[in-house]
């Protein structure tokens, strides 16, 4: 009995791994149609979290965003992360949103 146990770390692993990268398979979707199909809006970095460096990762700023949407909504979602610290909390952006997925955001550059 007591060597199933490693088969079963190494299956939690696996689907953790898994996981993972179905979720970064989404996201690179979302943003792609969020390119091509997203409705442009201005938006205000109302808050900027930022994540230390550690031994597996560098430091990293994650960028949340407050915008009234086609209707005239307030809304307020993710709009991603960056590795170096792009805007400051009260800076307006532009931003691209999907209206039936608002769980993320894109920050448009000025070269989009």
């Amino acid at each position: 009995m007591a060597n199933i146990y490693p088969y079963m770390i190494l299956a939690l692993v696996a689907v953790m791994i898994l996981a993972f990268f179905y979720k970064a398979f989404r996201m690179i979707r979302k943003s792609g149609r969020i390119k091509r199909e997203g409705y442009d809006a201005r938006a205000v970095i109302y808050r900027v979290e930022y994540s230390p460096a550690d031994d597996d990762s560098s430091e990293t700023y994650y960028y949340y965003v407050r915008f009234r949407d086609l209707n005239g909504v307030e809304r307020e979602c993710s709009a991603g992360l960056s590795l170096s610290q792009k805007y400051q909390e009260g800076e307006q952006v532009n931003i691209r949103y999907l209206p039936d997925d608002l769980e993320f955001v894109r920050i448009m550059d000025d070269n989009e």
